[in-house]
């Protein structure tokens, strides 16, 4: 769900994020500046407030769990073109870390970078042209990535990083695979094939990790980016139905509206009538 012509920069407040949990199409770099919201990423919530970072990747999960009235953000989204120019030369530690951490409570080293960065976007926005304004985006990118890979070898974060727990690694190889084969692979007992460890000890690690059952963990995954295609793509259900292996379109429909309260079609013009409200 892209909010904004990347890559764009303002100052705003998420509530846009309220409305419904999302797979977003960009990333976010975001810098809190008062009050605080509780943003949901992936199987985690963070808590932000004033003074605080948080990152959000291209195809994250996203769900806004909270937001107080006075709260208020600095953004800047990008897309994937643009996070991967950003990061060339960047160890891939940096960014797995990045990716299970996201939040920097008032690090005031990696925050002063990040006001610098937003500064001087502000003086320069409205001044070049929408190439240049590319270009200066992506080096603004590479300066963060680069100060936080400083950070992170400063705390030892990558040395911690690298020695993660049994555990740790288990829930998220899990993760990855459940990225990977959510559209053809439900079942528990598949995924901790995979891992070659039992679905009863795959259960109660991810649980002791994440609070959760592994199912709990493969069924909003699997809900989202159906939803996710029902609002992106106008192709037929039964071809949706298909694609996401399910064995016929009437038990697609039916796990759909267990799931929703709404059968695929009811979703897909609630969601475009909304849409049309607000325009």
């Amino acid at each position: 769900m892209a909010f904004f012509a990347s890559p764009y920069f303002q100052q705003t407040s998420l509530h846009e994020w309220l409305n419904e949990p999302f797979i977003s199409d960009e990333g976010y770099l975001l810098l809190c500046l008062e009050g605080k919201v509780s943003i949901e990423v992936g199987q985690t919530v963070f808590h932000l407030s004033a003074g605080d970072v948080f990152i959000v990747f291209p195809a994250d999960f996203v769900s806004m769990q909270h937001v107080t009235e006075d709260f208020t953000c600095r953004v800047l989204n990008y897309d994937d073109d643009l996070l991967r120019a950003a990061s060339l030369n960047k160890e891939s530690t940096v960014f797995d870390l990045l990716r299970n951490h996201r939040i920097y409570l008032q690090e005031k080293a990696l925050t002063q970078v990040v006001v610098l960065i937003f500064q001087l976007l502000d003086h320069v926005k409205e001044l070049v042209s929408p190439q240049a304004w590319r270009n200066i985006v992506q080096l603004q990118l590479a300066s963060f990535f680069s100060a936080f890979h400083d950070h992170a070898t400063r705390q030892h974060l990558l040395d911690l990083h690298n020695k993660e727990s049994r555990q740790e690694e288990l829930v998220r190889r899990f993760m990855q695979l459940v990225e990977s084969s959510y559209s053809t692979e439900r079942e528990v007992a598949w995924y901790a094939s995979q891992l070659c460890i039992t679905p009863e000890y795959l259960n109660r690690v991810v649980r002791n990790q994440t609070h959760r059952t592994a199912k709990e963990l493969i069924a909003p995954f699997l809900l989202m980016h159906v939803k996710h295609r029902l609002l992106t793509l106008e192709e037929p259900i039964n071809q949706i139905s298909s694609e996401f292996h399910f064995s016929s379109p009437s038990f697609f429909s039916r796990w759909f509206r267990e799931k929703t309260g709404l059968t695929p079609n009811q979703f897909r013009k609630s969601a475009f009538s909304k849409i049309k409200i607000k325009k």
